[in-house]
């Protein structure tokens, strides 16, 4: 009887956590105590996303064919990379165009790749969800604006990412790049919000539009399609991942319910991190170009940044010779050679935000004036969102296991366990050595960058025991 219980657990602790978190989410609705996130929606927005989610789909399938990823989270990616990559050579060629300009001439050559790929009546459906899109929202253009129950939780938005996202749609890249509000930050994530506002709204000033916020929740969703793991966990992924968002009005409001970095950034990340494997290890016609757009990643944002960094050399001295891993430098070469073509500060890293990296080694190495207690106070922040918490133990606990039934520990499929542990010892270094007098509540946003990825791994190390 123990053995079948332990068994039958050991198979269905995926169903396990989604009963938790459902269970969760019902007491939470039941009693009164619900964040409301369900409140804000409404048949309008509703309808918004879910057009829009389907033109992107749409073009994530499309591109998915004719590149051969077999992924279409990392398809969606390449889409919205490759604009920001051509506003990126036109600022190191000095080149400033009017604002739909770069817009209309890469759609354009994306449709003509299309076209050599014959791919014309997928053209013409694209067309057609397209124009139903741009109709629906401008007919409810007033209800979709009209942001019932909603309100800003952080300042960062009105101070910082809302304006660099408005200099960006209305006054052009080049300008945004040029007159950044954040020094050294990179414009990646805010543009890609201003992209999809172009595409679905394309009005002459940038607004804030819930809808396309949400569109986060579906792209990360692609990301969970993509696991090589079963149907049945794929669903249960996809479950939890929408249980812990709409139970936690600040979780949701990070990820896809503003215009914070963390969704469009967590998902940049995770998408390139579980095709990694596959493009490391195997050659492909279009290699090359995920090596280019992952070189983007370096311009996201802390510490996201510097992890893309890390894996990239790495990928090059340590995991395989491979010279196409070198075009992952094309994109901070072109970003540095700009600067400095244009007398603007450089750093190695997206936003170092005057970080002395050599001083800090020294604090850690030699143990100097390290303030150890905030490392008990970032964990407690972590833990007062108990489901998330829940989360991260059993993606630890489950890599653990993953290391102790296959006896190895340099393994390609423990990527996204070294990534995690990284990320929260980037996390200890900062808050105890630099930001020792910071607030500690802004730690939770660098655990919650990595939150899909969590989910993602956590998915395939228990798809793999159940087995």
């Amino acid at each position: 009887m123990i053995t079948n219980l332990t068994n039958f657990t050991k198979k269905n602790i995926l169903g396990l956590i989604f009963l938790i978190l459902f269970l969760n989410f019902l007491t939470n609705n039941l009693t009164g105590s619900s964040s409301g996130i369900l409140n804000q929606l409404n048949m309008y927005k509703l309808g918004s996303f879910l057009i829009s989610s389907f033109l992107y789909f749409f073009i994530a399938r499309n591109i998915n064919e004719v590149l051969h990823l077999n992924s279409m989270s990392l398809s969606i990616s390449y889409f919205f990379i490759s604009f920001f990559l051509f506003e990126m050579l036109l600022s190191l060629m000095q080149i400033t165009t009017h604002r739909d300009l770069s817009f209309v001439l890469i759609t354009l050559l994306w449709v003509a790749f299309f076209i050599y790929k014959k791919k014309y009546i997928d053209i013409f459906f694209f067309s057609i969800v397209y124009a139903i899109l741009r109709i629906y929202n401008n007919l409810f253009l007033v209800n979709l604006l009209y942001n019932n129950n909603f309100k800003e939780l952080n300042t960062d938005v009105t101070v910082q990412w809302l304006p660099i996202a408005e200099s960006i749609y209305q006054d052009g890249y080049f300008f945004a790049f040029t007159n950044n509000i954040i020094e050294n930050q990179s414009l990646l994530p805010s543009y890609i919000q201003t992209l999809i506002f172009k595409i679905n709204f394309n009005l002459s000033m940038f607004e804030f539009i819930q809808p396309n916020s949400y569109l986060v929740v579906f792209l990360t969703i692609l990301i969970f399609i993509d696991l090589e793991i079963s149907k049945k966990n794929k669903t249960l992924t996809i479950g939890i991942f929408l249980l812990l968002i709409i139970n936690n009005q600040w979780l949701f409001y990070l990820i896809s319910n503003s215009l914070m970095l963390e969704g469009i950034v967590g998902f940049l990340f995770t998408a390139f991190m579980i095709n990694f494997k596959k493009f490391i290890l195997n050659h492909n016609k279009y290699q090359g170009l995920y090596f280019l757009f992952l070189g983007c990643l370096v311009l996201t944002k802390q510490f996201i940044s510097l992890l893309s960094l890390i894996i990239i050399i790495l990928s090059l001295l340590v995991v395989r010779k491979n010279s196409k891993v070198l075009l992952s430098f094309i994109p901070l070469l072109i970003d540095y050679f700009t600067k400095l073509i244009l007398s603007l500060n450089t750093s190695i890293v997206t936003y170092s935000d005057g970080l002395n990296y050599t001083n800090i080694i020294k604090d850690i190495l030699f143990f100097n004036n390290l303030e150890l207690n905030n490392i008990i106070l970032i964990l407690g922040q972590l833990f007062i969102d108990k489901p998330l918490t829940l989360l991260v133990l059993i993606y630890f606990l489950s890599n653990f296991i993953y290391i102790y039934k296959t006896k190895k520990i340099i393994n390609l499929n423990l990527i996204y366990f070294y990534i995690g542990i990284s990320n929260f010892l980037f996390i200890f270094i900062l808050y105890i050595t630099y930001w020792k007098n910071i607030e500690i509540q802004s730690s939770y946003r660098y655990v919650v960058n990595l939150f899909s990825l969590y989910l993602a791994s956590t998915a395939i190390n228990l798809d793999y025991l159940e087995k």
